[in-house]
C-alpha cells in the first residue's frame, strides 16, 4: 500500500473513533426523534432515554459506528485522498482549487454507502431496540447483523443504500470543501506570517465542515432513518413522513444533528491532522 494512503488509512480510524466517542451521544438523541413520535424533544428525549437504561443508554449501539466509523473514516480519508491525487494530476495539495476538493469529495461520497449503509443499519436497529414495540430484540451488534441477514440476506443488510448515496455524495462534497475553504480564509488572515495552522483553526474548520455537510442532506437522512427502522422502501418512508409530521418532518432531529456535528468533526480532523503529521516523521 503506497503510504500516502496508508496514513490516511491509519490516520482515518484514529480520528473516527474519536469522533463517536464525541458524537455518539448525540446520534442517539437524532435517530430517536428522527424513527419515533412519543418525543416532545431534544432534552425530553435524553431524559427518557437516561430514565430507562442509564446514562449508557446514549451509547447504544456505539459497538456498531466504533467498529464500523472508524473504518469507514479511513475509507474517507483514503478515497478522498484517492481521488485528489487524480483529479490533482501532481499539484501539490495545498494548491489544489476548493472546486477540485468539491469534486474528490463528491467521489469519495460515492464510495462511501459500501460501509456507511449496512453499518448504520445496524446502529439504527440497535439504538431503537430499548423501544417496548420493537419487533426483534438484538444482544448486540453480532446478533443484530446474523438476525438482519438471516431475516433479508445481503439485500436486508443493504436496506437503504440508494438513500444513504443520495445524502453522502452532496454531503462529503460540502464536508471537504468547507473544510479547505475555511482553512484558505485562515491562511489568507496571515498572510505573509503563515507558517501552519494553529489547533484552534483547525477545530473550526472541521467543526463548520461537519456542519455544513449536513445542510444538503437532512431530509434524506430523516428518510434513511425511517426506512432503515421500519424496513419499509425509502419513497414510502417519505410519504410516511410527510402524513404524519407535513414538511417539518424531513428536519426532524434537525437540532441534535447539527450540534453534534461541530465539537465531533472538529474533533475528528484536528486528530485526522495530527496523525497524518506523526505519521509523515516515519515516511
Amino acid at each position: 500500500m503506497p503510504s500516502d494512503s496508508a496514513n490516511d488509512f491509519i490516520s482515518g480510524l484514529i480520528s473516527g473513533w474519536a469522533q463517536v466517542l464525541v458524537g455518539h451521544p448525540f446520534d442517539t438523541v437524532k435517530v430517536n426523534l428522527q424513527t419515533q413520535s412519543q418525543y416532545k424533544g431534544a432534552m425530553h428525549c435524553v431524559k427518557s432515554i437516561v430514565k430507562e437504561d442509564g446514562f449508557l443508554g446514549l451509547y447504544k449501539g456505539v459497538k456498531s459506528p466504533l467498529f464500523g466509523i472508524g473504518f469507514a473514516n479511513s475509507l474517507m480519508f483514503v478515497t478522498n485522498g484517492y481521488f485528489k491525487r487524480i483529479i490533482a494530476d501532481g499539484i501539490p495539495d495545498e494548491k489544489m482549487s476548493i472546486k477540485q476538493h468539491i469534486a474528490s469529495g463528491f467521489l469519495s461520497g460515492c464510495v462511501m454507502p459500501i460501509v456507511s449503509a449496512p453499518m448504520e443499519h445496524m446502529k439504527i436497529k440497535l439504538q431503537t431496540n430499548h423501544l417496548s414495540g420493537s419487533p426483534v430484540k438484538y444482544k448486540g451488534l453480532a446478533d443484530c447483523t446474523i438476525k438482519t441477514l438471516k431475516s433479508g440476506g445481503l439485500k436486508g443488510l443493504y436496506h437503504g443504500f440508494g438513500i444513504t448515496l443520495l445524502r453522502d455524495a452532496p454531503s462529503f462534497a460540502a464536508y471537504f470543501g468547507t473544510y479547505e475553504l475555511v482553512k484558505a480564509g485562515f491562511k489568507s488572515l496571515r498572510k505573509d506570517n503563515f507558517h501552519g495552522y494553529s489547533q484552534f483553526e483547525l477545530l473550526m474548520a472541521g467543526g463548520l465542515a461537519g456542519v455544513a455537510c449536513w445542510l444538503p442532506c437532512i431530509p434524506q437522512d430523516v428518510i434513511k432513518s425511517r426506512a432503515q427502522t421500519t424496513g419499509m422502501s425509502s419513497l414510502n418512508a417519505a410519504k410516511e413522513i410527510y402524513r404524519l409530521y407535513g414538511m417539518k418532518g424531513f428536519y426532524r432531529g434537525f437540532g441534535p444533528t447539527v450540534i453534534r456535528a461541530f465539537p465531533a468533526n472538529a474533533v475528528t480532523f484536528v486528530v485526522y491532522e495530527l496523525s497524518m503529521k506523526t505519521l509523515k516523521k516515519f515516511d
